[in-house]
């Protein structure tokens, strides 16, 4: 659906992993609400888009879980935070118009959250600590 790497090849490579960001959509259930599944999908698949996007040699994009990605670089934690900062553009860039229902909603960049680590438990950690750091647009 979105592009990226599984997450079945996310466990695989995640112990070679030197960098890891953690990043978690926001509003992503409000998106499935005004556009259906469809209009979730959609934005899934942009989101996968902007992941591709931002990678850079060394830096992979995952899917983790269902609105939930992760960037594993080979080299460093600060690779994978690049990737993010990456990501912050690309995903603020995304339009979408979802329509459901008869209603016709506009989507004006997907805001996310993300935590770094230098691996899964430490930069989930980061993530928690870090909520709305990267918040940039509402639905």
């Amino acid at each position: 659906l979105t592009g990226v790497r599984s997450r079945a090849a996310y466990q695989r490579d995640l112990p070679a992993a030197a960098g890891v960001a953690v990043i978690d959509l926001k509003l992503f259930k409000g998106y499935n609400t005004v556009g259906g599944q469809t209009g979730g999908d959609r934005v899934l698949r942009a989101f996968g888009q902007a992941m591709r996007d931002a990678e850079a040699e060394g830096v992979t994009a995952y899917r983790s879980g269902g609105d939930e990605f992760t960037f594993l670089a080979s080299t460093d934690v600060a690779a994978a935070q690049a990737a993010a900062d990456r990501l912050q553009e690309q995903a603020a860039a995304i339009r979408l118009t979802l329509e459901h229902n008869g209603v016709t909603s506009k989507v004006q960049g997907v805001p996310f959250t993300a935590g770094y680590g230098t691996d899964e438990k430490s930069a989930a950690t980061d993530l928690t600590a870090r909520k709305g750091d990267y918040d940039r647009n509402a639905l």
